[in-house]
């Protein structure tokens, strides 16, 4: 596949200018709110209850600047509420994010339930919707947008384009008079970019390739020599999407689907538009010689899908699940605004409010500050980092997350029960208290609470403010924390410099770029602190990178400590390594390579699996003489979740210790694995399922083909005959009897064309079905299936019916024919070797015996049953991934065969997690854990076990592990 030219940033700018157009249209943008929702109600409400966060398996939201929007509307009394209205609208970007913490096998068959449920039920109805060319409004379909009017010709004027590009509007003369464009109609409107189903196969080949070859966010160029490998397990390509016909979609909105960006599956609906005499680096072309016309694209529709094991997917789920919330009773889109008008003699009430969502409301589903904070916060550490997928965009991340910040800073001096509203804030973390003191914008005295909350749930309390002290002594060398204006960083903002785009090189200096983009001094102040202050946030995680290195010498002697406790006992007590240690000593030590001191944490967890309730007294009896044992305090214990810290004269770190046992552990590993059969059970079931009716349907076209000949040779016969004697006269006798019987041929074959035609709607609906993923976990999906057997049965009886009276052999044959496969057809007949409803009796009958349930099947309510078995796999699900979520530790060191011991040169015993293990635990500290950093320096450490954890190491791929850090 060849890769796409990239943008330039006059198509960057005009995207941004029609995206804007679009979304700044009241009509548009309810259209495409109604769309979302029902993308939200279709998910949801198939995925588990919107309003019980224990029972959703996945959430559908809107994130940015759009839904930052609709919250200031949740939260903003009332009388501000149409300010809001005129501001300017983004597009609307939706994040759907399953959870992580199901079985792997039943993450992957939801994945592709939504990818079914977006390509075939979501965007092509949108995309139908969406009219911008002149159609007749007769034939619209009901829910649709009609922009003929405002998007089929737009012109963008010169001062739209100077505000959006700035200096660089002198680059590009051939649009020095504006831009005037015109709606492109494409044929090949729906693309799917390298997707087959490897890439949403439960084994995760396609997560730990992107984790490979994705080294930022950016698409994969699967057709460089160095993927030859892996392009032998999935090829790539693109694939255009296609009606049943098998004939190309011809529409007024594009569908493209991409699976080939880092870390989320894309889908996106979008507009196109062209302007020909334009080249797309903004230069005058001849149109006579058709030269390549610029082509733009205004973005409808965004939705993403994070990947399994992508960090947003761990993070989000975990520490925002929780945040995410509907429009409340005061937002104007889900409140009606009624007024009353005179109409003849009536006073009636009306709909005033043209954005009213109605009912649909309660499925628009939105992030809160704090999640707004966190992604933009986040996004502007990927710009510091040079790792970000569009760092020209910096300056939006920056205006978000002030917002973000102040309103947080705001609600918190109001609210005692918030959590930045506690004297725990800036415990330990003395110096950023000082900060925060001495600062006077809102936004700013948030950000050094939100970073002290940072610090101190990821590294921990015990030596936390010497260690803030000393990394902001280094971050701010001459003025250190008296000077508010970080003067030591004014050469560096002078100076810095961002990625003018994501495909080049190219760079811009950030503060012309903040300069440029916001007028007032009060916002370039406030915007030049607030980059500042990340970047000072950036020196002091290098500190913490560095300050805390372990060498294996200061390892031997934690080993020790966790020899004295993992001793063969009646109960089998066991001390483990954690997953991040248990990285460095099995390289270490199984696969021969070099040891790796680097360690940012202040402290080392062990986990000691026990049935013994131990005291602080009865440990230090138990460990080495040279540690000295402290029970954690209830709070230390209540928020991070260790029992007890042990200290060592010759160490700088502390070990924390916390006491597991086993629990459910079993119960639940017995759940998952037969979770996985029943899934097993049920693809087999819905193969053979569309087997059968696909066989079912082959034979009804084979008979009555069939039939079609006995009556069109008595159609010939009976007119031959009566052409005879009308030719010749006489034979009044017969001549009755054989008009009659060329009648009744003809009725009959008039009928098999009728029942014909009934096939033939039959197989259409067949050929979608079988198109679509699981139909035994979608209710409407297996519905439309009985329903289209329903119908294939009604024909077989109408032929049976036909022919069980004709004394023609052939037709006897047939009707013989026709009565075998009508008790296959019959739903009582289940038990019969090679009835249609015989897969899914056996798939009912061990669903019953894997789930526990208590029903008997009756063939009469086959949907019924399934609709039973499909709500309590839901149930099981959600038990399962909240005890894995709220037990993780227990799930993972009391596994069976969770570790291994390993031995050094001295012949001391190591016990380590397994690759499993280890993958398991990193990934939840990822998931718990809020410092961009210490989660992207996780992520880091754990791609050589998420490669082994599948067996799926190849050369090719050891390589890419070692070329990314992860080998070392």
């Amino acid at each position: 596949m060849a890769k796409s030219k990239a943008r330039t940033d006059l198509q960057r700018a005009v995207d941004d200018i029609l995206t804007g157009r679009i979304n700044n249209q009241v009509e548009a943008r309810m259209f495409i709110l109604k769309t979302i929702a029902r993308l939200s109600k279709n998910i949801q409400t198939r995925f588990g209850d919107i309003n019980d966060l224990n029972s959703q398996l996945v959430q559908v939201y809107i994130k940015g600047n759009s839904a930052l929007n609709l919250y200031k509307m949740n939260v903003t009394e009332d009388k501000k509420k149409k300010e809001l209205f005129d501001k300017k609208w983004s597009d609307f970007d939706n994040q759907i994010v399953i959870n992580p913490f199901l079985p792997k096998v039943w993450w992957y068959e939801i994945l592709n339930q939504i990818h079914d449920c977006i390509k075939n039920d979501i965007l092509p109805p949108a995309r139908d919707g969406f009219i911008i060319g002149k159609t007749d409004k007769s034939k619209l379909p009901k829910q649709n947008y009609d922009g003929s009017k405002t998007l089929k010709q737009i012109d963008i004027s010169d001062t739209e384009l100077k505000d959006e590009l700035k200096d660089d509007f002198k680059k590009y003369p051939g649009i020095a008079k504006g831009l005037p464009l015109e709606h492109q109609l494409k044929m090949q409107s729906n693309v799917l970019l390298c997707l087959s189903s490897e890439y949403l196969h439960p084994v995760n080949y396609f997560d730990n390739i992107r984790t490979l070859f994705a080294k930022k966010d950016k698409d994969i160029d699967f057709m460089k020599p160095e993927y030859s490998e892996a392009n032998e397990y999935f090829p790539p390509g693109v694939a255009v999407l296609k009606d049943f016909r098998g004939k190309k979609v011809k529409k007024d909105s594009s569908i493209w689907i991409n699976t080939t960006i880092g870390k989320f599956l894309l889908y996106r609906l979008i507009a196109r538009y062209k302007k020909p005499g334009l080249s797309f680096e903004g230069q005058v072309n001849r149109e006579d010689i058709n030269a390549e016309a610029a082509k733009f694209r205004g973005e409808i529709i965004d939705i993403s899908i994070p990947r399994r094991e992508s960090e947003e997917t761990l993070n989000q789920w975990v520490r925002f699940s929780k945040n995410i919330q509907g429009l409340t009773k005061n937002n104007p889109y889900f409140v009606p605004d009624n007024k009353i008008v005179q109409r003849g003699m009536k006073r009636v009430h009306i709909q005033a409010n043209p954005r009213y969502l109605g009912d649909n409301g309660q499925y628009i589903r939105i992030p809160d500050f704090e999640y707004q904070l966190e992604e933009n916060i986040n996004m502007i550490n990927e710009v510091l980092t040079d790792t970000s997928g569009s760092p020209h965009k910096f300056y939006k991340r920056l205006t978000r997350g002030y917002a973000a910040l102040t309103a947080i800073e705001q609600i918190s001096q109001v609210d005692d029960d918030h959590p930045l509203n506690n004297s725990k804030v800036f415990k330990e973390a003395l110096d950023l208290e000082a900060l925060y003191d001495k600062s006077t914008q809102s936004g700013i005295k948030c950000f050094f609470k939100q970073f002290s909350r940072t610090l101190r749930f990821d590294y921990f309390t015990p030596l936390l403010d010497d260690t803030i002290s000393l990394a902001l002594k280094q971050a701010l060398p001459k003025t250190g924390i008296a000077d508010l204006e970080f003067s030591d960083y004014s050469d560096w903002y002078d100076s810095f410099e961002v990625k003018a785009g994501n495909d080049t090189e190219e760079k811009i200096n950030a503060k012309a770029v903040i300069t440029a983009k916001f007028n007032k001094d009060e916002e370039q102040k406030q915007m030049k602190q607030l980059l500042i202050c990340t970047q000072v946030g950036h020196k002091v995680n290098e500190v913490l990178a560095t300050k805390f290195k372990l060498p294996f010498a200061k390892l031997e002697i934690i080993n020790a400590l966790r020899i004295s406790l993992d001793k063969s006992k009646p109960d089998n007590q066991k001390v483990f390594f954690d997953g991040i240690l248990s990285t460095k000593l099995d390289k270490y030590l199984r696969l021969g390579r070099a040891y790796d001191e680097s360690y940012p944490l202040p402290v080392v967890p062990l986990y000691l699996l026990t049935k013994k309730a131990y005291s602080a007294e009865e440990l230090q009896e138990e460990v080495p003489k040279d540690w000295t044992v402290a029970k954690a305090t209830s709070g230390q214990k209540q928020d991070y979740g260790y029992d007890f810290l042990l200290k060592h004269k010759d160490l700088d770190h502390i070990v924390v210790l916390k006491l597991l046992a086993a629990g459910d552990n079993a119960k639940w590993q017995n759940i998952e694995q037969k979770l996985e059969e029943l899934l097993v059970w049920q693809h087999a079931s819905h193969q053979l399922l569309l087997a059968r009716a696909d066989n079912s349907i082959n034979c009804l076209y084979t008979l009555i083909t069939q039939l079609k000949k006995p009556y069109e040779s008595k159609i010939k016969n009976n007119q031959r005959m009566l052409d005879y004697f009308d030719e010749v006269g006489g034979f009044a006798a017969l001549y009755p009897i054989v008009s009659s019987n060329l009648a009744k041929a003809k009725d009959n074959a008039g009928l098999v064309e009728v029942v014909f035609g009934a096939l033939t709607e039959a197989k259409e609906q067949f050929h979608e079905l079988s198109q679509r993923s699981n139909l035994l976990y979608c209710n409407d999906k297996f519905q439309e299936f009985t329903l289209m057997i329903d119908l294939l049965a009604l024909i077989t009886d109408k032929l049976e019916d036909m022919t069980k009276t004709s004394k023609d052999k052939a037709v006897q044959h047939i009707h013989a024919a026709l009565l075998k496969l009508q008790a296959s057809m019959q739903p009582a007949n289940y038990q019969q070797e090679g009835n249609l409803y015989q897969p899914l009796a056996e798939y009912l009958t061990n669903g019953k015996k894997l789930l526990a349930m208590d029903l008997d099947i009756d063939p009469k309510n086959f949907y019924d049953y399934v609709k039973a078995i499909i709500a309590e796999v839901k149930t099981q699900l959600a038990g399962y991934a909240k005890y894995k979520k709220d037990n993780i530790h227990a799930s993972i060191f009391a596994a069976e065969k969770s570790s291994r011991l390993l031995v050094d040169d001295n012949g001391k015993l190591y016990r380590v997690l397994l690759e499993k293990g280890i993958a398991d635990y990193i990934d939840y500290r990822i998931a718990t854990a809020r410092d961009f950093y210490l989660i992207h320096w996780l992520d880091k450490s754990r791609i050589h076990y998420k490669m082994n954890a599948v067996s799926f190491t190849t050369n090719l791929t050891q390589k890419a592990i070692d070329a990314a850090g992860g080998g070392k």
